[in-house]
């Protein structure tokens, strides 16, 4: 009886400080479109993210996003930093926040 307190309670411990690693942040999947006509025929990102809040989940996806379309979009090409984050909230729009990762889905999957 014993033991096996002590056993769930190191457990408790361990899954505590595995958290407190990780920083708790959580992962979220968030939805961009593209708003420029010239950028119209692009697919709509779908981008993973570990965040602490929806809102840094969502700034993180626009920094992630534009950095891969960095050598393509003209309007990210030189940027770094804050600067790329506010060129991409001109291209991209945010169509929605998922917690959790989320995957897109053919509906002739079914």
């Amino acid at each position: 009886m014993l033991r096996t307190f002590i056993e769930t309670f190191k457990a408790i411990r361990a899954r505590k400080r595995a958290a407190a690693a990780t920083g708790g942040l959580k992962p979220y999947t968030v939805v961009l479109d593209w708003m420029p006509e010239a950028y119209q025929d692009y697919a709509v990102e779908v981008v993973h993210v570990r965040a602490a809040t929806p809102l840094a989940a969502v700034w993180a996806a626009y920094l992630q996003a534009a950095r891969a379309y960095a050598s393509q979009v003209a309007e990210f090409q030189g940027l770094d930093g804050e600067e790329l984050i506010l060129a991409a909230t001109q291209v991209f729009r945010r169509v929605c926040t998922f917690p959790g990762v989320q995957h897109a889905t053919n509906s002739m999957d079914f």
